[in-house]
């Protein structure tokens, strides 16, 4: 009966378990119009946990020796999983975190606040970062930290855009760096896929 607690309860739990809360946008390539995935509360929620968890894969073996993250997204601040997913990994195990946007400011300036900041980790699409972030630093002759990790993903990662990336972040000092990729879609919402470890001797796949 509708009158019932075992109702009431049920009805409870699916309207917070499954109550659309807020729009992910997929980008919308194929036909030019993104399509909306809607979270619940619990979904968004996870999501938090899975992205600080596809973060640890790159920054994990640094945790061991107590370097701290200072993070910069440079992800396109939209209503889209990747600048979303990126800020709520970083917010949770960065120690500092820099939610920056392709976009909204000039490259010009992402490169002089990564310098100022120290930021030694970063995450955006491989095509950004290659074609105009590394290269537009190179001309400021700016100086990153020596030790550092970047996550690409949002496009196919060529090894050729990884070796590139990470030639490009060795010449700007920082000699260590872990050049990693990643995978997901709005449509999976908090499914995310991350590799934990890439070199020419061991290529470790992608994680769920």
């Amino acid at each position: 009966k509708e009158s019932s607690k075992t109702y009431n309860e049920i009805k409870s739990h699916a309207a917070t378990r499954y109550y659309p809360y807020t729009p992910l946008f997929s980008g919308g390539r194929t036909t030019g119009n993104p399509s909306a995935s809607f979270l619940s509360r619990p979904d968004m929620k996870i999501l938090q946990n899975n992205s600080a968890n596809i973060g640890k894969l790159v920054w994990f073996p640094y945790m061991e020796r107590d370097i701290k993250l200072v993070a910069m997204n440079l992800f396109p601040a939209l209503p889209h999983l990747g600048f979303w997913g990126v800020h709520m990994g970083f917010d949770a195990i960065a120690m500092v975190n820099l939610p920056m946007s392709p976009g909204l400011l000039p490259t010009e300036k992402l490169v002089y606040i990564a310098e100022k900041f120290g930021a030694n980790g970063m995450a955006g699409i491989p095509s950004f970062i290659r074609n105009r972030f590394i290269p537009l630093a190179r001309e400021k002759k700016v100086e990153f930290a020596g030790v550092g990790g970047i996550l690409m993903a949002g496009e196919r990662i060529y090894e050729r855009t990884r070796k590139d990336v990470q030639e490009g972040l060795e010449e700007l000092g920082m000699k260590e760096a872990r050049v990693l990729g990643g995978y997901a879609s709005s449509e999976t919402k908090h499914t995310f896929f991350g590799e934990c470890c890439h070199d020419d001797h061991f290529n470790s796949g992608y994680h769920n």
